[in-house]
């Protein structure tokens, strides 16, 4: 059974990162600097559905303000009820 999870967590992880891999295959620009390398992460992980919740939110840890970021992606569903 765990051979079959982590088997199944492999593929999965190949489907969803064949697109990134093969367009870093196709000589891709890389980003300038670091700011630009931020922004595109940021859009990469920018939740777009449409009952998606975002939130940024400044906290402070051991007497050190971090922001810390929170989202979820809820997908649509019906009740067949």
């Amino acid at each position: 059974m765990v051979r079959l999870l982590l088997w199944v967590l492999g593929l999965s992880t190949s489907i969803l990162f064949a697109p990134v891999l093969a367009r870093a295959e196709q000589g891709a620009v890389a980003p300038r600097n670091r700011a630009e390398a931020t922004k595109i992460i940021a859009g990469l992980r920018r939740v777009v559905t449409p009952n998606g919740v975002e939130r940024l939110e400044r906290v402070r840890i051991n007497g050190i303000d971090q922001w810390v970021r929170s989202a979820v992606a809820i997908a649509a569903t019906r009740s067949c009820w």
